[in-house]
């Protein structure tokens, strides 16, 4: 573990390019709250006391929610039971590594369980917790089994200032039993990097690509307890290695990349948009791989004039060498989302051809790659942009966070989309 000097009085940074770093991880670390209580609020005169008088709420009449659903009583009861959870027990983000095994975090711990969230465990790493808020210092969270996980943190605005007068600290924790024990390590050169992301084969093989300007590639062999400098890299973003020369990355600006030699050059790819959106800008997420060849990448389409942005899915068959666009229902606006942020796009596949889309009111679903889409209407959702981190294990089981005028919690439904109830929350 890397030892750093005693702590001095934060200054400004002279360098240009690391304030603008600074600057864009402040604003990175920000959208990672999107899901509490404040995000919310300037919500609340709109879908959340919209829901609360729809359901009766300050002796108004009951009419259809604005946050979707219908005005039944067990569509009532769910309300109130996450809007209850959301009050005591706010969860900030979370995802699915695998049926039943998941993560979440919040301000006070970063928790695990392995039975759908019967039961948590706290599985924050020890300097993570000492230094300050989970969610402000933890850029990113990878598992590749229920042991094994690695996680990305750093510090901003001069909680350590490193001897040559940077403001960041920045460091990999790693763990090989599920979070009971953690080491860190921080890759040659860049202890001041600020931000990372991973990208892991097995246990022992994987990436990170941190963020700085520019941004440089690191890989490890043993589980990163060392790392390598690969090359510097013309993005910054979340990457996914198929093997250790391939492998793609989604630029914080939405754009794609591609790379056959391990990370030494990238090169942008060029996606044909259908022909409704062409010469609309775009922005891409992340491709999840299914195998070597299979994947799904959800793309936003933007309309200059109406401001409306569209969800195309593209698939690949052969392990991106094409991609072939496939629309989401005209219905489907994504509008309520930051354009030029990546992330936070209510999309999830669990199998290859079994995606779901979940805008509020209503949440789309195909079982045959976007040939065709069916449409449920959950008893109660919020509306977009109080939906995030959609998570799903196979076609009914999922998860995700809700955010209401109480705070954030997390729902799960076992139906489908058509119920969601609050997550057994971690015992504070």
């Amino acid at each position: 573990m890397t030892t750093l000097a005693p702590t001095r009085r934060p200054q400004i940074p002279h360098d240009t390019h690391e304030v603008e770093a600074l600057i864009e991880e402040a604003h990175r670390r920000a959208r990672r709250r999107r899901a509490t209580v404040g995000s919310v609020v300037l919500l609340a005169f709109g879908a959340a006391l919209g829901v609360f008088f729809a359901f009766g709420g300050g002796g108004g009449s009951a009419a259809r929610p604005r946050g979707g659903g219908d005005p039944s009583p067990s569509a009532a009861r769910e309300f109130r039971e996450i809007a209850r959870a959301a009050k005591t027990h706010t969860i900030v983000e979370a995802a699915l590594v695998a049926p039943g095994r998941g993560w979440a975090m919040n301000g006070l711990a970063l928790w695990s369980t392995a039975n759908g969230g019967r039961a948590w465990r706290a599985i924050t790493p020890p300097l993570v917790l000492r230094i300050g808020d989970p969610v402000a210092r933890i850029d990113e969270i990878r598992f590749v089994d229920h042991r094994h996980a690695w996680i990305t943190a750093s510090d901003i605005w001069g909680r350590r200032v490193l001897p040559n007068g940077s403001m960041r600290h920045f460091e990999i924790e790693r763990t090989t039993d599920g979070g009971r024990t953690w080491r860190s390590s921080i890759p040659p050169g860049c202890a001041g990097c600020g931000g990372g992301h991973l990208s892991f084969l097995d246990a022992r093989r994987g990436y990170v690509l941190t963020g700085v300007t520019p941004s440089r590639l690191y890989s490890t062999d043993d589980g990163g307890v060392t790392w390598q400098l690969i090359a510097p890299a013309p993005f910054r973003g979340a990457i996914v290695f198929l093997d250790r020369r391939n492998a793609f990355g989604a630029s914080d600006s939405g754009v794609l990349y591609r790379t056959r030699d391990g990370g030494r050059r990238w090169q942008r790819v060029r996606l044909v948009a259908p022909m409704q959106y062409a010469g609309d800008p775009s922005a891409v997420e992340l491709p999840r791989f299914f195998g070597r060849d299979l994947a799904v990448m959800p793309v936003r389409f933007r309309n200059s004039s109406t401001h409306a942005q569209r969800l195309v899915v593209y698939v690949t068959r052969d392990g991106g060498d094409t991609w072939t666009p496939r629309t989401a229902p005209r219905n489907v606006d994504l509008r309520a989302l930051s354009w030029g942020f990546p992330g936070g796009v209510p999309f999830s596949a669990s199998r290859p051809d079994d995606w779901i889309v979940f805008t509020g009111k209503t949440l789309y679903k195909t079982a045959n790659a976007g040939r065709s889409w069916s449409a449920i209407h959950p008893r109660y959702a919020p509306v977009l942009p109080a939906i995030v981190d959609v998570d799903f294990s196979s076609p009914t089981h999922g998860w995700a966070i809700f955010s209401t005028r109480q705070g954030s919690t997390l729902v799960q439904t076992t139906n489908g989309g058509r119920d969601w109830t609050p997550v057994p929350p971690p015992k504070f």
